[in-house]
């Protein structure tokens, strides 16, 4: 049943990265494409889940927002896990006054709520995808250092590191040897946390007009969409929102496979 459940999650997972990729190349309906006459239209054979605020084409944008859903997320949390893990692991490194100050630079990032840092910065930049993956970049980088570093510090205790600091090796051949090996399952885990909870924020802050440009297809403000026409136009509020929800349970579900896929389990 687990192994049918995972399967699911990764045949869904697929489903939608494949409908972001052709995004790329074919959509029904181009995004800027509207029909007044035919506004929160039903789905139907041609409009397969319906129409939108202004007739726009509800599948196509559902598309179009999940391609820039997955550039916005893989973009900033490369920025976020390249930054993080060398700070995070430098730390380890570098000795107990540079640990000690780059631990309290990350308490001082994780110490305030994420969305309200993103809501500040939207509110003052204005919206846009630059503007959005600085925001979201801002942050992002503190967890993957705080749990990088944490699981870094109990490594350099273990007996086979001290083992080999004290046949010799070098500081180089201890890292890429000894530490960095017991860090990538954690690593990678936290690479999917991190998908998630940037793809997430994107849709609250497009959800609040603070996200995207107005321009841009987004599933959150598809939902905002939603939520002003539930009387007339229930669809716009469900399926983007059920695609939402699939698509944050899926890479749960596959970061917690690939971890136990790692460690072996």
């Amino acid at each position: 049943m687990k192994l049918l459940f995972e399967k699911s999650a990764f045949y869904i997972f697929l489903a939608l990265v494949g409908m972001s990729l052709l995004s790329f190349f074919w959509t029904p309906f181009t995004q800027e494409w509207i029909e007044l006459s035919s506004e929160y239209a039903l789905p139907s054979t041609l409009h397969w889940f319906g129409q939108g605020e202004n007739g726009i084409d509800v599948f196509s944008h559902v598309m179009i927002g999940l391609k820039n859903s997955f550039v916005l997320s893989i973009s900033v949390n490369f920025l976020s896990a390249t930054i993080g893990a060398g700070i995070g692991i430098g730390s380890v490194l570098l000795g107990k006054f540079w640990d000690e100050v780059l631990s309290r630079l990350v308490d001082v990032f994780n110490a305030f709520p994420s969305l309200i840092i993103f809501m500040c910065v939207m509110a003052f930049w204005g919206n846009g995808f630059l503007h959005l993956f600085f925001a979201l970049s801002v942050t992002g980088w503190a967890s993957y250092a705080r749990v990088l570093r944490s699981l870094a510090l109990s490594t350099t205790k273990e007996p086979f590191v001290e083992a080999a600091v004290a046949s010799g090796a070098s500081s180089f051949r201890v890292l890429f040897a000894h530490i960095l090996p017991q860090l990538y399952p954690v690593f990678f885990v936290q690479i999917f946390l991190g998908l998630r909870r940037v793809i997430f924020a994107e849709a609250a802050l497009s959800f609040l007009g603070l996200g995207q440009s107005p321009e841009t297809a987004s599933l959150g403000r598809l939902i905002a969409q939603g939520k002003e026409a539930l009387l007339v136009a229930p669809h716009l509020l469900f399926i983007p929102g059920v695609i939402l929800f699939l698509l944050m349970f899926c890479i749960l579900v596959l970061g917690d496979k690939v971890q136990r896929l790692w460690v072996g389990a």
